[in-house]
């Protein structure tokens, strides 16, 4: 009796939350709303979605932030906005960036734009995690990217699959703050 009365609660909660969230989903169609796709979180961002902070991996779990690779099932790294990537040195990886590729707002995806975001994020207080204890920085040249580190790391590319490093338009970064959506 004890288990049907928990599954009858859980099944109303679970009803009665479905019901309360569907709201969060509706809009009256009109204004800068329609342009929008409204969410709703069991927790929300704790750091404004800065990609800096725990939130990236809302980022990415909501397919709204890329990286330059990403990782498959055996945690090698893989194509995402990078096409190629070699090892130069034990301390210097170039990345391709892939061609054709925009940001939300229009602004096209280049060199400068991933080098300007990955130094973004090596210049963050508090630094990312995934940048812990590491000294890196990001150059364009050319087409391509240069990431340096000041020690051997051959990690590096999957380093960068961390959604904490993800590549936001330039607009997104307004002196020390981040917001994602950069509009202006």
């Amino acid at each position: 009796m004890k288990k049907t009365l928990r599954r009858t609660a859980s099944t109303v909660t679970v009803g009665a939350l479905a019901l309360t969230t569907a709201g969060c989903f509706s809009g009256d169609g009109g204004g800068d709303d329609q342009d929008r796709i409204s969410v709703a979180m069991l927790q929300p961002p704790r750091s404004g979605l800065t990609p800096f902070s725990d939130d990236a991996f809302k980022l990415s779990r909501w397919s709204t932030a890329e990286t330059l690779v990403v990782l498959d099932d055996d945690r090698n790294a893989e194509e995402a906005l990078a096409t190629d990537w070699e090892r130069e040195s034990p301390t210097t990886w170039r990345f391709t960036i892939r061609d054709g590729v925009t940001f939300h707002n229009g602004t096209e995806l280049t060199a400068e734009n991933v080098a300007a975001s990955l130094t973004a994020a090596t210049e963050a207080t508090p630094t990312p995690r995934i940048l812990d204890g590491v000294d890196m920085t990001a150059t364009a040249d050319g087409a391509d990217v240069v990431v340096t580190t000041a020690h051997n790391d051959p990690l590096v590319p999957q380093r960068l699959s961390s959604p904490q490093l993800s590549i936001l338009a330039p607009q997104a970064f307004d002196g020390s703050s981040v917001d994602p959506v950069g509009d202006s």
